[in-house]
């Protein structure tokens, strides 16, 4: 459905089509069964370090600025 490397658009693209928070990082779709994940190279300098570990595993900081993260809301 999605391609790696390809740039989608999030209003409509994504949130559009399948529902979710247009705002969170981490987007669970209310009536679909996926959860979007939302980063970018700029959110390092808010402390998030997500990235891809290797070829299959990709790394995601989770929800929340400050503290330890919460099993709560999108985490």
């Amino acid at each position: 459905m999605f391609e790696r490397g390809k740039t989608y658009h999030r209003r409509t693209d994504l949130h559009g089509r399948f529902g979710g928070n247009g705002q969170s990082g981490i987007a669970p779709c209310a009536d679909h069964p996926y959860v979007f994940l939302f980063t970018a190279p700029g959110g390092e300098q808010y402390g998030y370090q997500d990235g891809w570990l290797s070829t299959t595993q990709f790394s995601y900081t989770g929800e929340g600025q400050v503290g330890d993260m919460e099993m709560v809301r999108g985490n």
